[in-house]
């Protein structure tokens, strides 16, 4: 049996820069997306892991500034 699909928003808003993929799941929060069930991670793998385990699909929404 498998999870409905995934949305992760990665990020740390207290590192300044590393808000995006928090704010992209947030928006997505506020509109329909069938089927996709919307959590938030700090961006550790491990726990990253976790939360797509048996997953059908899952979308990592992360950014980065170089």
């Amino acid at each position: 049996m498998t999870k409905e699909k995934l949305l992760i928003g990665i990020g740390n808003r207290a590192r300044g820069d590393d808000g995006a993929g928090l704010e992209v799941a947030q928006r997505i929060l506020g509109r329909p997306l069938q089927d996709y069930d919307v959590r938030f991670a700090d961006g550790e793998p491990t726990r990253l892991m976790d939360l797509w385990i048996g997953c059908q699909d899952v979308i990592a929404v992360d950014a980065v500034v170089t």
